[in-house]
């Protein structure tokens, strides 16, 4: 743990106030759910993720998905790779783009995947929302098919939104 010799009290409703740098340096942003954990004295609060209590889950799709459809298939949540078959993008960042596509969610063809220069390419990415798939729910995530040998299809591009409609329905939060 990184001290940053910032010291807040607590008001007397037991709010604490994160400082914008540190919020701006860890990616959060207003209304951003957070979990807390409690480890001997010390509070820790995390970025909240509805997908990762099925990450397990996410692997066997990804595993199940790729067996089948011979294309590598990335489960993220709103911020990183949360599922793949190739352990190199695990826990990798997503692209601004991604990211922005998740935040609208929309579906998108054809953008990075990852930050940086990587070279992959989201060829087809599904949006998971909270809820369902036709939900007003916020964008939690994407399923992401890697551009392949051969383009996308249709019916491909419907098992991966079905897979994404799935995945809401189970991360469902209230």
């Amino acid at each position: 743990m990184k001290a940053t010799g910032i010291v807040r009290r607590i008001d007397d409703l037991g709010r604490v106030v994160l400082p914008k740098e540190i919020r701006r340096s860890v990616g959060l942003r207003e209304g951003d759910p957070m979990e807390i954990f409690v480890e001997g004295r010390k509070v820790i609060l995390e970025k909240y993720c509805p997908l990762g209590q099925y990450a397990e889950q996410a692997r066997e799709y990804v595993r199940s998905f790729q067996g089948v459809a011979q294309r590598h298939v990335f489960i993220t949540d709103t911020e990183k790779v949360m599922a793949s078959v190739l352990h190199t993008f695990s826990d990798t960042p997503l692209s601004d783009e991604l990211m922005e596509a998740i935040r609208n969610k929309t579906d998108v063809e054809n953008i990075p995947l990852q930050a940086g220069d990587t070279g992959a390419v989201a060829e087809y990415a599904a949006i998971i929302r909270d809820g369902s798939r036709d939900s007003l729910g916020e964008g939690i995530g994407a399923v992401v098919l890697v551009q392949g040998d051969s383009p996308v299809d249709e019916a491909l591009k419907t098992q991966v939104k079905i897979a994404a409609d799935f995945l809401g329905r189970l991360a469902k939060t209230d």
